[in-house]
C-alpha cells in the first residue's frame, strides 16, 4: 500500500455530503435506516440555514447567554431541514394490541413533522445522528471501500 497524503486522509465525497449516506440502526437496519447528509463541508443547505438561524441569536452565542433549550431546538430545526433526508424501516411503538400479538409497531412515513417529532421523543437517536452527520470519515465513498480492503 502507498503512502498517503494529509489530503487523502482527509478528502470526502462532495457529492455524498450532499446526497446523503445510509446510517442503519441495528442487523441490516432492523431498527431503522436514516438518510443523513453530512453537518458541514459541502452540504451548502446546512451551511446557509445555520448562518440563517444563528443570526437573530448571534449575541446571546457570543456571551454564553443562550439558553440550552432554544440551542437544541435551533439545532433540530437546522438538522430536520437539512441533514436529516429520509429513513426507511422507522417503526412506532407497538400498541397494546401489537404487543399482545407480538407484533411491530406501525411504520412512520417520513416527513419534517415527523421526524422533529421522533427527535423529540428519541433524544439520544439525535444525539447519534448528530454524531455521524459531522463526522467527514462517514462520507468519504470510495476512500471508505479501499480502507477496509474492499
Amino acid at each position: 500500500m502507498s503512502e498517503k497524503s494529509i489530503y487523502e486522509m482527509f478528502a470526502t465525497d462532495k457529492n455524498l455530503e450532499k446526497t446523503g449516506v445510509w446510517l442503519a440502526f441495528g442487523p441490516d437496519g432492523k431498527y431503522g435506516r436514516f438518510h443523513i447528509a453530512r453537518a458541514g463541508g459541502a452540504n451548502t443547505r446546512y451551511a446557509k440555514a445555520l448562518e440563517a438561524k444563528t443570526r437573530p441569536i448571534r449575541k446571546s452565542i457570543e456571551t454564553g447567554t443562550l439558553d440550552n433549550d432554544e440551542g437544541e431546538a435551533m439545532m433540530l430545526d437546522l438538522y430536520v431541514e437539512t441533514v436529516i433526508l429520509g429513513w426507511e424501516n422507522v417503526r412506532a411503538r407497538p400498541t397494546a394490541e401489537q404487543q399482545l400479538n407480538n407484533e411491530p409497531g406501525d411504520l412512520i412515513p417520513y416527513s419534517r413533522a415527523a421526524a422533529k417529532k421522533l427527535m423529540q421523543e428519541v433524544p439520544d437517536l439525535m444525539v447519534e445522528i448528530r454524531g455521524y452527520a459531522t463526522n467527514f470519515t462517514n462520507f468519504r465513498g470510495k476512500q471508505i471501500e479501499e480502507d477496509s480492503g474492499n
